[in-house]
Formats: C-alpha cells, sequence, structure tokens
C-alpha cells in the first residue's frame, strides 16, 4: 500500500495515473531545481510558457514512473 499523503491519482484523457513522491523521485527534483522548495517557484517564473509545459509534463512523468518501479519492485518478491 502507498502511503496516501506522498501520492495522488490523476486523470489524463479517461485514465488514470497514480503519482507517487519517492525519495528517488525528491532527488531527481532537487538535482533539477535545487530542492523541492525551488519547484513551484521555477515553475511560476519560467518566461516561455511552453517552458513550463515541459517542466510540468517532466514532473508529472517523474511521479507517475514511481508507482510503476514500484510495482515492479514489489511484485519480485514472493
Amino acid at each position: 500500500m502507498l502511503d496516501t499523503e506522498k501520492s495522488a491519482v490523476i486523470q489524463i484523457g479517461g485514465k488514470e495515473y497514480q503519482l507517487v513522491l519517492t525519495t528517488r523521485a525528491t532527488k531527481e527534483i532537487a538535482k533539477r531545481y535545487g530542492g523541492l522548495e525551488n519547484l513551484g517557484e521555477k515553475l511560476m517564473k519560467s518566461e516561455h510558457f511552453e517552458m513550463a509545459i515541459d517542466e510540468i509534463v517532466w514532473l508529472i512523468v517523474l511521479l507517475a514512473n514511481q508507482s510503476v518501479l514500484i510495482h515492479r519492485a514489489s511484485s519480485k518478491w514472493p
């Protein structure tokens, strides 16, 4: 069971995706933005709308992939 405080379900094109903020995802965000606290500020200050959209897509993919990785890892355990 995933921690509901660190996960959320979103719907894109009628399909549900679970987004999970894991330690691994946090480390990737820190590499890209300098930390979680800088994420919102950097997105809001994007000079170009297209750049902001690209960053939001990157973030959604990163968080959605965490649930895939968790599922794969848990299916390997008996």
